[in-house]
């Protein structure tokens, strides 16, 4: 008994050392968190990333950027010195979209964004880089872009020669976007760079902030990856520690609303019968995860809020904000059954859940309503 309460100390502790540091990792007053609400874009860091890249951007700065960037990927800058062009969702065959490419007549940079932590698909990396090749693209790399750099393209959904695979391969970069040590292979140092060499006080107020957001948001990674250890060790002793949960532990305890929007979102990124219409998830204000669909006519949100272990909102939305105009979930008997239909949303009736015990209830519950939601996401493109 003593050896499990010594280890729940110990995952204590080591939340409180996270706790201490997040001070360093406190987003505060930014420009871009006050931007952002619950229909914010997608591809919202591709557009951003994309916007520096571009020669020909708003910030006025021409090649400065790219440049910076050029070098941070030690790529010949000499085989970008003609038509440049920096795409955001390039579209390619098969309703495929390259998060960034750039290109000029004869090389090509793929960038993948996964700073949002959204599910690989199909072929993904393939088909970008088979595209490039026929377009006779020379591709100098691909750049994995996620928060802390451990995440990899999954090879297992790689359909092609084994050439074409040691290819891709070669070319294959990993970056994170923010470091908790050294920094210097990280996004974070390229716009450091921009930042100093930047000559247009706008462009450096924006990329400070930007930069900012980017550490807070891999500060949030630390203070997960400490309450996913909690709660596991938690159910492992639970006959031991449930009544041991007071004081310090209580606070780790009440915190796990934060760990809950990383664990549903793991479990339905890896259905597949779900991803191919919501494949960009994302973790929204701490203690939200956001289901969407993006290449469809009809695009629908499905959000999911955790008040507390016990309690929590889920809401189908769409990107218009005009529900009273929205009649195909009206026509679906279930949905009405199920949810409330209020102004700007469908509310979930039940919001008591035993998430700690019996979190398979509200997984269970929530790929039932994405899978409704998909059905008649397909009878509406017919």
């Amino acid at each position: 008994m003593n050896d499990i309460l010594n280890g729940l100390n110990s995952i204590i502790s080591e939340y409180k050392e996270s706790q201490d540091r997040k001070v360093e990792f406190e987003l505060g007053f930014n420009v871009f968190s006050l931007m952002s609400n619950t229909y914010h874009r997608e591809n919202f860091h591709s557009e951003i990333i994309c916007s520096l890249l571009n020669p020909e951007g708003k910030h006025g700065e021409g090649m400065l950027f790219l440049d910076l960037f050029l070098d941070f990927l030690k790529v010949d800058k000499s085989n970008y010195r003609d038509v440049i062009k920096v795409f955001n969702e390039y579209g390619i065959d098969n309703q495929r979209r390259i998060d960034i490419l750039i290109c000029s007549k004869t090389n090509a940079i793929i960038i993948e964004n996964k700073i949002n932590n959204a599910v690989d698909m199909n072929n993904q990396l393939v088909d970008y880089y088979e595209h490039c090749m026929k377009e006779k693209l020379h591709v100098d790399t691909i750049l994995y872009l996620s928060l802390d750099g451990i995440k990899a393209p999954d090879q297992t959904k790689w359909h092609s020669k084994e050439y074409t695979k040691n290819e891709i391969k070669a070319r294959l970069e990993k970056m994170s976007a923010f470091n908790i040590g050294d920094n210097k292979d990280s996004l974070y140092h390229w716009l450091e760079k921009c930042e100093v060499q930047s000559k247009i006080k706008d462009n450096q107020f924006i990329i400070k902030h930007y930069k900012q957001l980017i550490k807070s948001l891999r500060g949030h990674i630390m203070e997960t990856a400490v309450l996913k250890k909690y709660y596991e060790y938690f159910l492992q002793n639970i006959e031991y520690i449930e009544g041991a949960v007071d004081g310090e532990s209580l606070e780790i305890h009440n915190s796990l609303v934060y760990y809950y929007p990383e664990k549903l979102k793991e479990i339905i990124d890896n259905d597949t019968s779900i991803t191919e219409y919501f494949d960009d998830n994302e973790i929204f204000a701490r203690n939200s995860v956001i289901f969407k669909n993006n290449e469809y006519q009809y695009v629908y949100y499905l959000k999911v809020s955790f008040e507390s272990n016990k309690r929590c909102t889920i809401q189908i939305m769409d990107n218009t904000k005009t529900w009273q105009y929205d009649s195909k979930l009206k026509e679906d008997k279930e949905i009405v059954d199920i949810f409330s239909n209020q102004d700007h949303a469908w509310v979930l009736n039940q919001t008591e859940f035993d998430l700690i015990n019996n979190f398979n209830e509200l997984t269970d519950l929530v790929k039932h309503v994405l899978l409704k939601i998909i059905l008649i996401i397909v009878k509406n493109q017919k």
